[in-house]
């Protein structure tokens, strides 16, 4: 079985050999099978919704229902942060009556399975071998899967097919694919646009550098030549500058993107990582390496096997497959400099190209799967053949040395869907069914006021805006970052503070119509254990951190907040320890 997988063939295409086809259905039978556990998760209550769905998306609701969310903050903003291709794709599914928290759900196995199938081919032009494409299907849904950006459904769930596009192009020098890739890069994902045309325009370097090599360096003959035999290349430079012009120069309403001093200020807990080297390599936003590799301990054998590929690159010619393998694998090693480029640019320019760690963890899945997989299919020839010219009298025969090359090379392969909580979804599921249902029951134009985790979900299931959420603190813009910090600083100061005339200041001035608090947060201990300053990443001297410390030293001393002294009165609704109060009674009683 074992000896079809092995052969090089049609480097075009699987379609004429029985294993290539066996390759691709199996490869297509993973990524379903991976995603299946995620969609019944998906639904299998009413109230479940992906983590960062709970941002990107719950503003479509917009699309459905134009009442929704009047004058929100948060919907606002990030409808206007959404790519346009992106928020197109969403759209259409609202045009064919799809609710887009529904859509959300369907889209990863849609692009999983479409992801491995653009794998597949990329692999099989490097290595048209039935184990390397198939390999490299399953080492990345494996790495797709214990992330949670492609469960999202969000734009960073779309780099993986987009790039996958792009790079099937590149390696088949096809025009409309090239194109394609780019374009809808840069409508769902532009950080894409900036990794691919940069490895273009590394190839075109590495191209002038050899003509140089080859004959005497003119300028005038080199560029005609240039041009004529690389019209492509430069054809997509030029296209990916247009189609980044709105991505890099957009300005917002909400203000400049952050420097990264203004970040210390409003972000600071982004900065507080330890020990230090873990910011530039561990931490889950600024990170060269995934942060999922550093939870399982680097446990992936595609990694391994990824980092052993330049010692057997050095000594290709003990490894028949080396042969079968083409040069066009000089893309990977072109991808990891351009990436490592464009992290340490993000770096200097920190929020200006978004976060770091974009331009480097895809790029690093993408090729673990790759020279692993190739990796793999190589020392799994070469093992082949060694177990068949085993002697009859060996302690290890062929039959019994063949059977322990498809057990290493099957546990291999298997070991990490066994990883304790795979596949990783993020699904957040609803627990007060009830609180959804009775926020449902009010107007579309209520705004609650609330400083508990459970104000995240609402917008998700009740529909009903708030005004403010620890959810929604990826805040990127300084107008955006100012406003969310006061609203969290001024929740907290109303929900403590024992002057009447300030709550009522606070309940007026966000026109709240009901707050919802947690019992137990009037508990000086309970309260300090309270995430809020935690969620919106304050720091010590931050008016939320001073509000928030000294609510805990007035509830110690035995001063009563007027929040509490109102909570029988106005309370309009209760579900275990959550309790929502009226915002017209609290005005009334003030």
């Amino acid at each position: 079985m074992l000896n079809g997988w092995l052969r090089a063939l049609d480097p075009t295409g699987p379609r004429g050999d029985r294993a290539g086809r066996w390759a691709l259905a199996l490869s297509l039978a993973v990524a379903i099978g991976c995603a299946l556990p995620a969609l019944f998760q998906a639904f299998s209550g009413p109230y479940v919704v992906q983590d960062d769905a709970r941002q990107h998306v719950f503003w479509m609701q917009r699309w459905l229902h134009p009442d929704r969310f009047p004058n929100d903050l948060m919907a606002d903003y990030f409808q206007s942060v959404a790519p346009w291709g992106y928020q197109g794709l969403y759209r259409l599914g609202s045009i064919l009556g799809l609710d887009p928290m529904v859509f959300n759900k369907l889209l990863p196995i849609g692009l999983g399975t479409l992801t491995t199938f653009l794998c597949f081919q990329v692999v099989w032009h490097l290595l048209p071998v039935p184990l390397a494409a198939f390999s490299a299907c399953v080492f990345l849904n494996q790495n797709l899967w214990i992330a949670d950006d492609l469960v999202s459904g969000v734009p960073v769930a779309f780099i993986y097919p987009l790039f996958f596009l792009f790079l099937k192009g590149w390696l088949g020098r096809s025009p409309w694919q090239l194109f394609s890739a780019i374009g809808l890069l840069a409508g769902f994902y532009p950080h894409g646009v900036l990794l691919g045309s940069s490895l273009i325009g590394l190839d075109l370097i590495w191209q002038i550098w050899l003509m140089t090599q080859r004959s005497p360096f003119q300028v005038q003959s080199l560029l005609k030549t240039l041009w004529s035999q690389r019209r492509l290349e430069f054809s997509l430079l030029i296209f990916s500058g247009l189609v980044l012009l709105p991505f890099l120069g957009k300005s917002s309403q909400y203000g400049p993107v952050l420097t990264a001093a203004e970040a210390k200020t409003f972000w600071a807990q982004f900065f507080q990582v330890e020990p230090a080297w873990a910011y530039w390599f561990k931490h889950r936003r600024t990170g060269l390496i995934p942060i999922d590799w550093w939870e399982i301990d680097f446990a992936f054998p595609q990694i391994i096997l990824t980092l052993l590929f330049p010692i057997l690159w050095w000594q290709r010619d003990r490894f028949p497959l080396a042969q079968s393998t083409r040069p066009s694998l000089v893309f990977v090693p072109q991808l990891l400099i351009v990436s490592g480029a464009w992290f340490t640019v993000a770096h200097l320019l920190l929020f200006r190209l978004h976060l770091p760690n974009r331009y480097s963890e895809h790029s690093l899945r993408i090729v673990v799967a790759i020279l692993g997989a190739i990796a793999l299919s190589w020392l799994v020839q070469k093992a082949w053949q060694w177990a068949k010219s085993r002697p009859p009298t060996a302690r290890l025969s062929t039959p019994k040395s063949k059977g322990l090359v498809l057990l290493i090379t099957g546990l291999l392969l298997i070991y990490p869907f066994t990883f304790p909580g795979f596949p990783a979804t993020q699904y957040e599921i609803g627990n007060h069914p009830q609180l959804y249902e009775f926020f449902q029951q009010q107007p579309v134009t209520i705004r609650i006021a609330s400083t508990t985790r459970e104000t995240d979900n609402l917008p998700s299931f009740a529909q009903r805006s708030i005004v403010v959420g620890p959810g929604f603190t990826m805040r990127y813009h300084r107008r955006y970052a100012t406003e969310l910090l006061r609203r969290a600083t001024d929740l907290m100061v109303g929900q403590y503070t024992p002057n009447p005339d300030r709550l009522r200041e606070i309940v007026n001035r966000y026109q709240v119509d009901f707050w919802l608090l947690d019992r137990a947060d009037f508990d000086p201990n309970q309260l300090q254990k309270m995430g809020w300053v935690r969620w919106f990443r304050a720091s010590p001297q931050e008016p939320l951190a001073i509000a928030h410390r000294q609510a805990i030293e007035q509830l110690r001393r035995g001063e009563v907040p007027v929040m509490q002294m109102l909570l029988n009165r106005c309370q309009q609704f209760t579900d275990q320890s959550l309790v929502v109060l009226n915002g017209n009674c609290l005005r009334s009683s003030l």
